[in-house]
């Protein structure tokens, strides 16, 4: 009789309950449904499309940290293409990842017709980001 709390906690163990994630969906317009996986625990999101049709979802999370994809590709401002050299990503195109001041972490990756990244991640909370991005799957 005790061992039945232990197996059906061991089978539930598998499901979104329990999980770091939540599966979401973004509508990306022309390149279709874009199957996210998107890391629990954010206070809002937010979607925008600006005057050139680029359509954006950005998830809010505590402290500022932020996760987003777009169908904008062209290159962050901010990213300074002589220090911060493009990698490979899993996913095909390439990536950019730095730190801001404050072990503020920030990571973007351009592949698939889509830019989509994070912003201020602290250090804790950076592989949780990290793994997201390299779910992202255009359907």
């Amino acid at each position: 009789m005790r061992i039945i709390p232990f197996l059906l906690l061991l089978l539930c163990s598998g499901c979104a309950l329990f999980g770091d994630y939540r599966h979401q969906y973004y509508d990306a317009g022309t390149l279709g449904k874009v199957k996210l996986r998107v890391p629990r625990g954010f206070s809002d999101k937010e979607y925008t499309t600006d005057s050139m049709g680029h359509r954006s979802l950005v998830y809010r999370y505590p402290y500022n940290q932020s996760l987003f994809i777009t169908t904008d590709t062209t290159l962050s401002a901010y990213i300074d293409t002589a220090v911060h050299n493009a990698r490979p990503h899993l996913q095909g195109g390439r990536f950019y990842k730095g730190v801001l001041p404050q072990l503020q972490l920030w990571r973007e990756v351009y592949s698939q017709g889509l830019k989509y990244g994070y912003r201020n991640a602290n250090l804790e909370e950076e592989p949780l980001f990290d793994s997201s991005l390299n779910f992202i799957r255009v359907k």
